[in-house]
């Protein structure tokens, strides 16, 4: 056998040879085929060149292309031709035609393909074709190239490709990890197909995939999670190719391989678990089961373990109650017998870990189930209950509480028999909840006298269902005792229910009718019975009843009204709901002969006009006398004696006995022909009688029938229109007017357009003559002719000119519409001009209502009166409309009988108070017009209508447009636009002088001092005992609640009276029906009388009552109520000990209190009506009140008191101190004086705290599941709560604060429900209350307040002002102890802000009632303001023990991010949302193209004189010196000033001793050391005055600051820290000859403090500040440099106590004006304070300045400067700086290498707001001049300036500045001067070089570096940001031309080498001119009129300071 060896050699051997073979094969093709490719190529050719003769194809050779695919194709057309022959050619294949494909037409030469060609196959082929013609032969060669076609899909290699990669591996990402490919047979398509991904994690975005598109590289993204929930363990993918038309797939599966990230974790993190009470050791608990994402087959990242990580311990054994297997987690007891009474619920908290080490926790709470192993017993020994009597049978009275720790009790109740009286009354029967229910089986009745003693029984409890009562273990027993209360369930029990009377009708008034005497058993017998008329028995109120029963006459009795009267007596009960009892009168009323004799009818007569004497008519007469009784006929009638002559001689009277069957009747004759023409009607007087002679005169009126006998005459008539703007309807105008003597000839005329001229807007009717206007008739004037024709006369075209006047009227009027009745003259009657007088009566009654209101008076409507007055004729309703200072129907009422005498119209009775509504067309017959047609005149006015809107109607409230609307739900967001033009001021709804501003969110009214509320309101009224005042009337409703507020020493005194007037029923009307409600004070004591129209109800105090006197000169108030049931005056809402109630009870109606009267208030205008007039029964108080009245609220409403009140000696507001200021407490700006527990404290005002209330409040942001409890540290009043606190949302529901009692039983809790903010109060056992503001919204974004006041039961609830619908209270309690209801707030768990947190155990559950994404802020309760976390967590009230979800502030992301609004609007953020529209201040221009800055001043906002400014945007107002604020409404005096007694004024001098003591030790010891360390004769002064040697006759406010002496400075000892003067350290340093040496950065030697400080520090040391920031006593400047302190800090502190500082901006303090004291430093350091005046800020702008405000010089007197190397002085001439600030500023000195300077502190921060008054502003006047004259050149103007921080804000800021050295004329001249640069400093900070004055910035620099003798730089703090202001000119930013030509004069040069003039714009340097000789003071140039120069950069500092340095060494030589 061959080995193996040798056939793997042969095997391989045989290899070689093959491979041998074909690489030879090979080589022989590579190197034969290039030889044999020519070869062919020459045989080819060889081929074409073989043809014979002459015959050729047209072409040598052909190529075409044809699409795979295809077939049959004609490729191509052959043609052969020769000249040498004629024969036909004839074509054939030759070569080439492979298998047929290829064929041609032997005479057609048609070369055509017969089989498709596939492109993938072969793509060329050859074809040789022939062509013979006889015998000439030629061939050509045709290749045909085969195009390619996508007939081949893409296909990848395998359907499946994997790939692994590790989980979470973000390394190099994105990375590729697996290249997929396809190949397409297409050759075309090879390299141009496209890949694409689908599959897991492949998204538009945050793909975990992508594919390359060309290569199909796979490339992944981010890290792949492989475990749940959003991971995979295989993430599948499919890729496409695609070659355009054919798609082929595959899938990649990308395996991840796990990793260890997941921690386990349980399902639920609460684990619930039952376990067996008293179960033995081991019982299974539960198997918890935790999960772990990680791969279970990767190692051991998912193999769990379980422990147990907190166990519960057992108390005795000290060994774990339960233990778990740790591989299956199941958990069991370790211990036996788990007592569920002990412990019913155990939490473990229980770990699995996985095997790297991860872990996941999990709570078990563990549920011991119970055992019924306790004995029940009930929760009390003895139950002492209260049971109403009427209590409907089977209802529960009590729940008997029982104890039982188990919890599978089934308890069962029993009465035990005979255990006491009363027992088998009830049953007690098992309740759902465990305790027993005592139920009543038979009526209880109070009434019973042994059920009124009670009851008394035992009852007994079992928890055993078998034996129960055997097994004392599980029984108890207890005692129960009812005791019955009494209920009004008893009708009053009337002696007598039926009275029958008969009475003449002539009784007097007071008749007792009856008398009705009712007992009611209800209270024992002695239940109090009022006695009533039922109103609808009585309409016209002629009866009335006392309080004994007693029925009497109230007016007097009419037959013929009313013959009998059936009056019902209600007797009612003073329960609640009252029970009546109803008696009955039966009256019949028998005649008495007083009335006369009457024409029955007819009342007119007719006679034709021009007839002869004739029968006229038969009048009837008739009697309402009874005629049974000879009260009637026989009648008698003639024509009376004094009848007017031509009556007589026209007409004859006859009486017919026989007539109307024996009545008789009077026969009228005529005598002759009467005229109509003449008079229309006349008038027969006649005496008419009846059988008792009672005699009367009675008028007939007798009409002239018309006939046409008179022609028509030209005429013109005048129509005035009145109607509604855009109210679009027809409007009838009248008829056309001819003057014609016939008036009934109408059906006789025609009427029609003159020349055929119709007007297009007017519309004639040619048979009636009516025209009527088109509803789109323009306001104007209309001229309108017509022509009439009269067939009877023939007359034709007789012309008749018609003019119409149009004016339309905004609906707006009707609100200030009065009516007045006129019964003196109709409509028509009114409008006609007597013929004698110029003007109608209409007109001079407008003028007579013009007299007394004192402005213009319209009418607005003129109408029929709807009531015809008694005599018979018709009245009017005149509508007057006008906008006095006082209402326009109060001043009718008041002036009634002035205007009716004047004017000679009879005005009767004038709407007050009433609603209107205007009647449109469709809802009246009579159209929407009222027309008065009185031929030449015509008058067309709207239609209205008064409405009976009850409640609905406030026809005295002024309102905002704004206020109180209802706006969109949360979740819409403002519309776009929202703020563009402003609203209307017209009609201005602001009250006291208060100024309308119009905003583009409607208007708002800026109010003066003491008014309150959106329309400036003035509550308060005083009266001086003779006086009264007018407010609105009472609205018409079924219940009224007035409260108002008093203080006064008068004990009888009238308070309020609305009813009727003294001069109802005096002018022979009959006595209308009227309500009254009066409040007086009696004997100190309140007494009520109301009349609803049954029986008046008096309230009183008696004998009975201890109602205080409130005549004790302290404010209280008053609470009236009147419901449909009862009538009740609180005195002090019930806060006081004994009475403070008066009640009486009214039988049920439906009658709405209706006083159409002015409610009178302190006094009457007239006199009262007498009582017996009315039925009431006492005369009511007529003396007036004095004293001071406050908070008239009606309904809701308060009542402006102010200047619009119509009064007589009574004016606004209460004079006299606050009594918190009486109290010796006064208040500050931001507090209001309250009572609070019968004493008065000043209180801040909302968003207020702190010990003045000068600090703002802290806010706090909540957000979902978010709450505060707070933990109080002492009980707070129980019988009264109130709480306070201001928040801001958009959201529509959520909690904002509730105070509860333990385990909340009783509750006050404030809730936003719909949007509306609700009170929900629960007090047990009152039934839950909810009180809400349902008219308006209040989730608007805003910061709103809400006030709540609890008394009892009783509470009220407002928000902001608490006006109108701002304002609601809960009904009155029924008893007194309502008023007394306690609620205990829990101290630990009671309050909450926000929602209200459920917990789980340890763990919050939920938050009910969630306030989210809204702002709390100034939470107070019953006076104590609670803290508010993060920021203040606790107070010494309350401290926050639990938050969540609270963050301090309340800001709010942008909501314009990613906002664009049209043009020209912007978006404006309005916290959480935005709205788009022009900004705030700004409104849209008329042509809405853009947004313009609105000017406010026109509004005149700024009150007391003051200036208003504009600026953009906004305003601010220049205040006189006498009034401070925002717009000048604070009186300056008006501040209440601190009133110290005796004692502390004593103490106080007598520390002001001591330390006056101490300082002047200080100032000792400090001398004493001065001169031990300075030279003798060296001095120092550094000179700080005020004082003005030239000026003597006003204060000014000018600090001058001056170098007065030269001063040699010796180095001394350094003090140490321990050396002080006046208790203050004086740390100093040695003086160095270098600057540096042994130095530290920060210079003298305290390396530990931070350098570059000043003694700014020190005005906030204290305050939050570090001691570090002490290092101002040893900061330097940015050199090293030596440093001396200034002996004597004390005084340098003392110096910065007397500056006012910045205050915060949130401060109120900082709007207060502060004082800057003019400061004086002598040689010695000393300082002295003293108090200058205020000099008012004047904008320099404006005018020129005058003596009190312009600038002062700085002088150059003698200036001393110090060299450090050899500290010598040199005396150089004086240099005084004086610098003007105004007492606003903020005035600060410091120290900066050994340089004094004072820093003005510029506070631009408080420009925030909308307007502020320049006496509170920290904005500083400041001039610096260095010239000697105090008068400014005229030449010269200051020039305004603008604080570049403050930018568009237009605040002046007046600077005049020169360079220091400069004493030139120029400098004198020039406004523009600028401190060049000096010798070897040209690289000055930008600061000093960039700018001139004119926009430079204001630092005047002479501090100079002693060592390198030169100016330089401000140091680093004075170069920041915060430290340069910068100004500009007003107009342009550059010199005036008035400046510039200054400069053509030759000017004095200062410096040796340069002087410094020229003009310069903001974008050059100054010119520096050399001077002509080194020594020469003088240079010459020329004007710098056109001169250019060269540009710099331009440097803004926002924020700046102004300072200014004085260096001591070298001042003289600079």
């Amino acid at each position: 056998m061959v080995s193996p060896r040798k056939r793997a050699v042969r095997k391989c051997g045989r290899r070689w040879a093959a491979c041998w073979r074909r690489g030879f094969a090979a080589m022989a093709v590579n190197v034969l085929m290039p030889l044999l490719i020519p070869l062919g190529e020459q045989i080819t050719n060889v081929t074409q060149l073989t043809g014979v003769g002459n015959l050729a194809f047209t072409k040598p050779s052909y190529e075409v292309f044809v699409q795979e695919n295809t077939a049959p194709v004609l490729l191509l057309t052959l043609h052969a031709a020769s000249n040498t022959t004629s024969m036909g050619v004839m074509y054939g294949v030759v070569a080439g035609a492979v298998g047929g494909l290829f064929t041609v037409g032997a005479y057609s030469g048609n070369l055509t393909l017969t089989a498709p060609l596939d492109y993938e196959t072969k793509h060329m082929y050859e074809v040789i074709l022939s062509a013979l013609a006889g015998e000439e032969r030629a061939f050509v060669r045709v290749g045909v190239r085969v195009l390619d076609a996508n007939d081949q899909s893409p296909t990848f290699s395998r359907p499946l490709f994997e790939t692994q990669i590790t989980e979470e591996d973000d390394r190099h990402l994105p990375k590729p990890i697996l290249q997929v490919s396809a190949v397409d047979g297409d050759v075309s398509d090879q390299g141009r197909l496209l890949y694409t991904l689908t599959g897991d994690g492949v998204a538009t975005t945050n793909s975990s995939f992508s594919v390359s598109r060309s290569s199909g590289h796979l490339h992944l993204l981010r890290p792949l999670d492989r475990d749940q929930p959003t991971g995979r363990a295989c993430w599948e993918l499919n890729i496409s190719a695609t070659d355009g038309i054919h798609t082929a797939s595959t899938i990649v599966n990308v395996n991840v391989k796990d990793i260890n990230d997941n921690a386990p974790f349980f399902a639920n993190l609460t684990i619930n678990a039952t376990v067996p009470e008293n179960g033995r050791e081991g019982s299974e608990v539960t198997t918890v089961v935790a999960t772990d994402y990680d791969d279970p087959l990767e190692s051991t990242n998912a193999i769990l373990t379980y422990s147990v990580e907190k166990n519960v311990i057992d108390e005795h054994t000290g060994q774990p109650i339960f233990t778990i297997d740790a591989h299956t987690g199941r958990i069991k007891t370790a211990l036996c017998c788990l007592d569920r009474e002990r412990t019913p619920f155990y939490a473990i908290q229980v770990v699995a870990s996985d095997g790297g080490g991860l872990k996941g926790t999990g709570t078990v709470l563990v549920t011991v189930s119970d055992k019924n192993d306790v004995s029940p017993k009930f929760s009390r020994p003895e139950w002492l209950l209260t049971v109403h009597e009427s209590v409907p049978l089977n209802t529960t009275l009590a729940f008997l509480a029982v104890d039982d720790p188990d919890v599978t009790n089934n308890f069962v109740f029993r009465i035990m028999a005979d255990s006491g009286y009363g027992w088998e009354r009830f049953r007690l029967v098992s309740s759902d909840h465990g305790s027993g229910a005592l139920q009543a089986i038979k009526k209880l009745d109070y009434e019973d006298p042994v059920q009124r003693q009670g009851f008394r029984f035992k009852v007994q409890v079992s928890d055993k269902e078998a034996g129960r009562w055997e097994d004392e273990e599980h029984m108890d027993s207890t005692w129960v005792v009812v005791a019955l209360v009494d209920d009004n369930d008893n009708v009053p029990d009337l002696s007598t229910h039926r009275v029958n009377l008969t009475l003449s009708e002539d009784t007097p008034v007071g008749h007792s009718l009856a008398t009705f005497t009712a007992t009611d058993k209800d209270q024992g017998g002695e239940d109090e019975v009022r006695y009533t008329i039922d109103p609808s028995s009585d309409p016209f109120r002629l009866f009335a009843v006392d309080s004994v029963g007693r029925v009497h006459l109230r007016r007097q009795l009419d037959r013929e009204a009313a013959e009998r009267h059936v009056v019902r007596v209600l007797a009612v009960d003073s329960g609640a709901p009252a029970l009546t009892a109803t008696a009955t009168i039966l009256l019949t009323v028998t005649d008495v002969n007083d009335n006369a004799p009457n024409v029955a009818n007819p009342d007119t007569l007719y006679v034709l006009e021009n007839s002869g004497p004739r029968h006229v008519g038969d009048l009837k007469l008739d009697d309402a006398d009874d005629w049974s009784l000879g009260h009637g006929p026989p009648f008698t009638v003639q024509l009376a004696d004094d009848a007017p002559t031509h009556i007589k001689e026209n007409f004859a009277v006859d009486f017919d006995e026989k007539g109307d069957e024996g009545r008789g009747v009077a026969v009228v004759t005529s005598l002759g022909p009467l005229d109509r023409e003449v008079s229309v009607t006349r008038l027969l007087p006649l005496v008419l009688g009846d059988a008792h002679s009672l005699v009367t005169t009675a008028t007939i009126t007798i009409t002239i029938a018309d006939l046409n006998d008179n022609p028509m005459k030209p005429a013109n008539k005048t129509v005035t229109i009145t109607r509604f703007r855009s109210e679009e309807v027809p409007i009838p105008v009248g008829r056309v007017y001819v003057e014609d003597a016939d008036d009934w000839d109408a059906g006789d005329k025609t009427w029609a357009w003159k020349r055929d001229d119709r007007h297009p807007l007017f519309t004639l009717d040619a048979h009636t003559g009516h025209l009527t206007m088109n509803a789109h008739a323009h306001d104007g004037t209309y001229e309108l002719q017509f022509v009439v024709s009269d067939v009877s006369h023939n007359q034709r075209n007789v012309g008749a000119n018609v003019t119409v006047t149009v004016t339309s009227v905004s609906r707006d009027v009707v609100a200030c519409a009065v009516p007045a009745h006129v019964t003196t003259h109709s409509p028509r009657a009114l409008i006609t001009p007597h013929k004698l007088a110029w003007r109608s009566p209409l007109e001079a009654l407008t003028v007579s209502v013009e007299r007394v209101a004192g402005v213009d008076v319209g009418v607005l409507s003129l109408e029929e009166s709807p009531v015809p007055p008694t005599s018979g004729s018709t009245g009017a309703r005149v509508w007057f409309t006008a906008r006095p200072r006082q209402p326009l129907d109060q001043l009718l009422l008041l002036h009634r009988r002035k205007i009716s005498s004047e004017s000679g119209v009879g005005v009767t009775n004038v709407g007050v108070g009433v609603c209107i509504t205007v009647t449109s067309a469709e809802h009246t017959k009579g159209g929407s017009v009222w027309v008065v047609d009185a031929n030449r005149t015509s008058l067309v006015t709207p239609r209205l209508e008064i409405s009976d809107s009850g409640c609905s109607c406030h026809a005295y409230r002024p309102h905002l447009a704004h206020q109180w609307q209802v706006t969109p739900s949360a979740d819409a967001q403002p519309s776009a636009a929202a703020v563009t033009q402003p609203a209307s001021c017209h009609p201005n709804p602001c009250l006291n002088g208060g100024r309308c501003m119009a905003h583009t969110r409607g208007p708002r009214c800026v109010c003066p001092q003491d008014t309150s509320g959106s329309v400036c309101k003035q509550l308060s009224r005083h009266f001086r005992g003779n006086g009264w005042a007018w407010a609105a009337p009472i609205p018409v409703c079924t219940q009224a609640h007035i409260t108002l507020e008093l203080r006064t020493t008068r004990h009888d005194c009238l308070l309020l009276y609305a009813g009727p007037a003294d001069d109802i029923g005096h002018s022979g009307q009959h006595l209308v029906q009227e309500d009254v409600v009066s409040l007086e004070l009696v004997g100190g004591r309140p007494r009520v009388l109301v009349d609803l129209g049954t029986s008046p109800v008096l309230l009183e105090a008696n004998q009975d009552h201890h109602l205080p006197s409130l005549a004790d000169g302290h404010w209280h108030r008053l609470d009236l109520i009147i419901t449909s049931q009862k009538v009740e005056v609180i005195v002090d809402r019930c806060q006081h000990t004994g009475e403070c109630r008066l009640a009486a009870p009214l039988p049920p109606q439906d009658h709405a209190l209706t006083v159409a009267a002015p409610m009178q208030v302190g006094g009457l205008a007239h006199a009262l009506p007498h009582h017996n007039h009315h039925g009431w029964p006492t005369q009511l108080t007529q003396k007036p009140f004095h004293g001071c009245i406050r908070n008239l609220r009606v309904n809701g409403e308060l009542r402006d008191l102010g200047e619009a009140v119509l009064g007589q000696d009574s004016w606004p507001g209460c004079p006299g101190q606050d009594p918190c200021s009486l109290a010796g407490v006064p208040c500050t700006h931001h507090a209001r004086c309250v009572e609070v527990g019968g004493r008065w404290a000043c209180e801040c005002e909302p968003g207020r705290g702190g010990q003045d209330c000068t600090t703002n409040t802290f806010p706090a942001s909540f957000s979902a599941s978010s709450y505060v409890k707070l933990a109080l540290s002492s009980a707070l009043p129980p019988n009264t709560t109130s709480i306070q606190l201001r928040y801001r949302t958009w959201e529509e529901w959520g909690q904002l604060i509730a105070v509860t009692s333990q385990h909340g039983r009783d509750l006050a809790a404030l809730h936003l429900v719909g949007g509306h903010v609700c009170l929900k109060l629960l007090l047990h056992p009152t039934a839950l209350t909810h009180l809400c503001l349902s008219q308006v919204l209040l989730t608007d974004g805003e910061w709103h307040t809400v006030y709540v006041h609890r008394y009892g039961t009783w509470a009220e609830l407002q928000v902001d002002e608490g006006d109108g619908p701002l304002y609601n209270a809960t009904p009155t309690p029924a008893t007194l102890h309502g008023w007394k209801t306690p609620l205990l707030i829990d101290r630990q768990e009671g309050v909450h802000v926000g929602g209200s947190p459920e917990y789980v155990g340890v763990s919050l559950y939920t938050v009910h009632h969630d306030f989210l994404d809204g702002c709390l802020d100034d939470l107070r309760v019953s006076g104590v303001q609670l803290p508010l976390p993060p920021l203040v967590n606790s107070s010494s009230w309350a401290q926050a023990t639990m938050f969540t979800n609270v963050a301090a502030g309340c800001t709010a992301p942008s909501a314009c991010t990613n906002v664009t609004c049209e043009e020209p609007f912007t978006c404006l953020d309005v916290w959480w949302r935005y709205e788009c529209g022009c900004p705030v201040g700004s409104m849209l221009m008329r042509d809405g193209g853009a947004c313009q800055d609105m000017d406010e001043c026109v509004w005149s906002p700024c009150l007391n004189g003051g200036s208003c400014i504009n600026r953009d945007p906004s305003y601010y107002c220049v205040c006189p010196a006498s009034h401070l604020g925002d717009h000048c409404e604070v009186q300056a005096g008006s501040l209440p000033s601190l009133r110290w007694s005796i004692g502390v004024l004593v103490a106080v001098l007598v520390w002001i001793f001591i330390l006056l003591a101490v300082v002047v030790a200080a100032y000792l010891l400090h001398q004493w050391r001065q001169q031990h360390h300075k030279a003798p004769g060296a001095a120092d002064t550094l000179e700080l005055s005020s004082h003005d040697p030239d000026h003597h006759d006003h204060q000014t406010d000018v600090m001058e600051l001056s170098v007065t002496k030269s001063v040699t400075v010796q180095t001394q000892p350094p003090l140490t820290k321990e050396t002080k003067i006046a208790g203050v350290d004086i740390l100093q340093q040695e003086a160095r000859t270098g600057v540096g040496e042994g130095g530290t950065e920060g210079g003298c030697g305290c390396p530990h403090l931070p350098s570059l400080d000043d003694l700014r520090n020190y005005a906030y040391e204290g305050d939050g500040s570090s001691p570090g920031s002490l290092s101002s006593c040893c900061s330097g400047g940015d050199g090293g440099g030596d440093t001396r302190l200034m002996g004597g800090f004390q005084e340098v502190a003392t110096l910065l106590n007397c500056l006012s500082g910045p205050q915060s901006l949130e401060s109120p303090s900082f709007h207060e004006t502060p004082d800057v004291s003019s400061i004086r430093t002598t040689k010695n350091h000393h300082v002295n304070t003293r108090r200058m005046s205020t000099n008012q800020l004047a904008s320099s702008s404006d005018k020129p300045l005058s003596n009190d405000a312009r600038p002062h010089s700085v002088h150059q007197s003698n200036s001393i400067w110090v060299d450090s190397k050899n500290l010598h002085t040199k005396n150089t001439p004086k240099k005084n700086i004086r610098i003007s600030v105004s007492k606003t500023d903020t005035l600060e000195t410091g120290i900066h290498n050994g340089n004094l300077y004072l820093d003005s502190r510029l506070c631009p921060g408080f420009m925030n707001n909308k307007s502020n008054s320049l006496p509170r502003s920290k904005i500083p006047t400041i001039f610096i001049n260095n010239l000697h004259t105090e008068s400014p050149d005229p030449g010269c103007p200051p020039q305004e300036t603008w604080h570049n921080s403050l930018k568009k804000k237009k605040i002046p800021l007046s600077i005049t500045s020169g360079y220091l050295g400069d004493t030139s004329e120029a400098a004198r001249s020039s406004c523009c001067s600028h401190v060049a640069p000096l010798e070897g400093r040209e690289e000055l900070p930008s600061l000093l070089t960039s700018h001139g004055v004119c926009h430079s910035c204001v630092t005047v620099s002479l501090q100079l570096d002693s060592k390198m003798g030169r100016l330089y730089g401000i140091p680093r703090r004075s170069l920041s940001a915060s430290t340069v202001s910068c100004l500009t000119d007003k107009e342009n930013g550059a010199c005036s031309k008035a400046v510039c030509d200054h400069h053509k004069l030759e000017r004095q040069c200062v410096h040796p080498k340069c002087c410094l003039h020229g003009c310069y714009t903001q974008s050059s340097i100054p010119p520096v001119y050399p001077c002509p000789q080194a020594g020469s003071r003088g240079c010459t140039y020329t004007s710098c009129q056109g001169a250019t120069f060269p540009s710099t950069r331009s440097t803004d500092y926002k924020n700046s300071h102004i300072h200014m340095f004085v260096n001591r060494n070298n001042a003289g030589k600079k």
